[in-house]
């Protein structure tokens, strides 16, 4: 039995906030929660100070928790090790559920991290015929023939949770283009690394917002180029051409994936993840009519988008019963990618949010709990609302991904981050009851300490 007493606890309900509250747990589930000190003195008592109790986020939007093919563009899998520091990360920041989303991860794949790693992990499919063709035009490299010969049926049946992440910024002209594939090949073209920033605004200038051969602005590309310190080094049609052989060979496939995936998400009643994006709006609408509740469009708050853009397909979205998540990514730690998070903070105030979770952001995303101690301190929305779109939302939108997780409530599981007077100040993690993180140092399985999560370990 473990007792958590003289806590503020925040059950992620959405509303309740209890002071001096007193949580007990027993066999990894919760068995009490009160508003006053346990009865008696107990060894298992730890009095926590005053300090935060809020339930472990849930981030139903992550990649690189597993050994496998990257992204919707099949790239290469991960290093173990880097794997396992994902989800060390994951975990000290407050996340105690994780739902992997490259999506053509196998079975055994994802037993070697489940295996290795205390976190709670689960995962989804995109194992179907347009997925294996977008992520062919755009990569690839890292698909198996056990990968491509994989079905969303067989793996929905042995243990996928959901349909995801269909479509990517590496296939649909995203976020994996500007931080991957765009500096990739322009580096091969002059030896030249671009940033994140100035491969997106050379891609903006040839193909604008909405990935558009109409749209080229050739006075906008060289300034472009220029500003990149490459005016000497390539001329704007070889870079033209570049950008096309990038972006447009998976582009039309991968959105004829998205609507498939509406037909998917309704025929097998599966939550759905689909890439959410200006170029992509028209067929995440095709989706969704077919979809509706079963479909989540995941981070509207996509830098493509104005905030204008970002409201209206939200409110769009809603109207078709989806479910409307917005990503962190790294807009309030290094800001490679997305330099400030006014589109998040936008539909949070307009109250269009039902989850968060935080994408990859080329590897240096910031967890669910840290975007939104951010936007508490902003005074965006308040502190039970913002624990809930981490917590209980995330179950409502994915049943299957932590049953009986994401409220501190009796017969839940014990899944409880404790924290410093915000959400970004974690000093404890619980995963089934058990201290899995304290102060930032994570408690592999015994013999997992320099363990490494594949399926021959």
């Amino acid at each position: 039995m473990l007792i958590l007493a003289n806590a503020t606890v925040v059950t992620g309900d959405g509303a309740t906030v209890i002071s001096g509250g007193t949580v007990v747990t027993s066999d990894g589930r919760i068995t009490e929660v009160r508003d006053r000190p346990p009865a008696g003195g107990r060894d298992s008592v730890v009095d926590l100070g005053g300090r935060l109790l809020v339930p472990g986020a849930i981030n139903a939007h992550a990649h690189g928790g597993v050994v496998c093919p990257m992204f919707a563009s099949g790239a290469p899998p991960l290093a173990p090790e880097r794997v396992l520091a994902n989800l060390d990360y994951h975990l000290r920041g407050g996340t105690t559920t994780v739902l992997n989303l490259d999506g053509f991860n196998l079975p055994e794949e994802i037993e070697g991290s489940v295996r290795a790693h205390p976190i709670n992990l689960r995962a989804a499919t995109i194992h179907f015929p347009l997925s294996v063709r977008a992520a062919e035009q755009a990569d690839g490299t890292g698909l198996g023939p056990e990968h491509k010969a994989m079905a969303v049926e067989h793996m929905l049946r042995t243990g996928a949770v959901a349909i995801g992440e269909v479509g990517g910024g590496h296939t649909l002209a995203g976020g994996g283009q500007d931080y991957m594939y765009i500096p990739m090949a322009i580096e091969r073209e002059t030896g030249v690394r671009l940033t994140p920033h100035q491969a997106a605004e050379i891609k903006y200038a040839v193909l604008g917002r909405h990935v558009r051969v109409d749209a080229y602005d050739r006075a906008r590309l060289e300034a472009a180029l220029a500003a990149a310190g490459l005016a000497d080094r390539i001329t704007p049609p070889r870079a033209r051409e570049i950008i096309h052989g990038c972006v447009l060979p998976s582009f039309d496939v991968a959105l004829e994936g998205l609507r498939e995936a509406g037909r998917l998400a309704a025929r097998h009643r599966v939550a759905t993840v689909v890439h959410t994006s200006a170029p992509s709006e028209s067929a995440i609408d095709d989706a969704a009519d077919v979809a509706g509740r079963y479909l989540v469009s995941g981070h509207t708050n996509h830098s493509t988008f104005t905030v204008e853009e970002a409201l209206a397909c939200a409110r769009r979205l809603r109207a078709k019963g989806a479910w409307i998540e917005v990503c962190t990514l790294d807009a309030f730690g290094v800001r490679r990618l997305v330099t400030r998070p006014d589109n998040m903070y936008a539909l949070l105030r307009a109250d269009l949010v039902d989850l968060v979770a935080t994408d990859y952001a080329g590897g240096h995303w910031d967890n669910p709990y840290v975007g939104l101690a951010h936007a508490v301190a902003a005074g965006v929305l308040a502190l039970p609302k913002a624990v809930a779109l981490a917590s209980r939302n995330v179950t409502r939108a994915f049943p299957g991904v932590a049953p009986d997780r994401g409220e501190i409530a009796p017969g839940n599981v014990a899944d409880l981050v404790v924290c410093r007077g915000r959400l970004d100040q974690v000093d404890l993690v619980f995963v089934n009851g058990r201290l899995v993180c304290k102060d930032g140092v994570v408690r592999r399985p015994p013999g997992r300490e320099e363990g490494t999560p594949c399926a021959s370990s």
